[in-house]
């Protein structure tokens, strides 16, 4: 009896000693795998899903401290990122054809650049998508007018600034709705065609004769394109500008443009103007606006 009672104790142990250690290696087990989720999440994790492919958070976060770096806002930068990422991935899926020649030599251009900071592959990225944009624009004639609305006399400081009341918030909110006042004005007349781009173009010029200081804000236009001794671009003289005039078809939404806040080499960027492109003639092909269309039914999933 004794016997028996010594063999079912012994058992009885290795069994819990069985539960124990099978317990042990699934809780440690359980521990490893959350941790290493834990560790993907915070490092790797998937931060962009474009057209199905995946972009980790790392690489991710790189692209967006290009914007950053560039006086966007982290909203702004991501927004950028996506839509970088969206043009690639509609070139990929109309299998657009590009010099990788040209590619290289942006690339090496926007590197010397930006040789001190860390985009990883953003900058390859970058110049794969300006050099596909140059060649669908190639022989497309960009003409029209460019009207803009500048309220930051009394935001931007420098040596050619002597105006008083810089930094005035109550200043600054007062011209910026001037501004977008008379920005508001044009693109309605604009946009509902009462009169055409070129006539818009004179009541402005009118307006400024009339009152250059345009009540605390500066209202300029100019045409772009009509000089055939001087690039459009060398006319407009702002890359965020021509971005715009290469993604408009007529006329643009009223956009705002950023300055300088203090003129310097380290200064941070605001927006100072608002514009709008009045294009007459570009951006009309068949392989843009298919290329548009693509870009607008590719689905985006964020995570961040």
């Amino acid at each position: 009896m004794r016997a028996k009672l010594s063999k079912f104790i012994l058992e009885a142990r290795k069994k819990s000693l069985f539960i124990i250690i099978f317990s042990g290696i699934l809780l440690l087990s359980i521990l490893l795998i959350f941790s290493l989720f834990r560790i993907l999440t915070a490092t790797g994790g998937i931060a962009l899903i474009v057209d199905n492919k995946k972009y980790s958070k790392t690489n991710v976060e790189k692209y967006i401290k290009y914007g950053e770096d560039t006086g966007l806002d982290r909203e702004q930068a991501i927004n950028a990122v996506v839509e970088n990422l969206k043009f690639l991935a509609a070139a990929d899926k109309l299998a657009t054809k590009y010099d990788q020649n040209k590619v290289d030599n942006r690339y090496n251009e926007l590197k010397k650049t930006y040789k001190k900071s860390d985009y990883g592959d953003y900058l390859n990225k970058l110049a794969q998508k300006q050099i596909i944009a140059e060649d669908l624009q190639q022989g497309d004639i960009q003409k029209g007018y460019y009207f803009e609305f500048y309220y930051g006399q009394h935001i931007q400081t420098g040596p050619g600034n002597k105006i008083a009341g810089v930094g005035d918030k109550n200043l600054i909110e007062k011209d910026r709705q001037y501004a977008k006042a008379r920005a508001d004005y044009y693109y309605n007349i604009l946009k509902n065609q009462k009169v055409s781009a070129s006539d818009t173009y004179a009541m402005v010029q009118q307006e400024v004769q009339k009152d250059p200081t345009n009540a605390g804000v500066h209202i300029s236009t100019k045409p772009f394109g009509n000089n055939s001794s001087e690039e459009w671009q060398d006319e407009i003289q702002n890359s965020e500008t021509i971005s715009t005039v290469y993604s408009t078809s007529g006329v643009s939404d009223i956009k705002t443009r950023k300055g300088a806040v203090n003129i310097g080499p380290s200064s941070l960027m605001t927006d100072v103007a608002y514009y709008i492109i009045a294009k007459t003639s570009g951006n009309n092909n068949a392989e843009i606006t298919r290329f548009k269309k693509t870009i607008d039914n590719l689905k985006v999933e964020r995570r961040i």
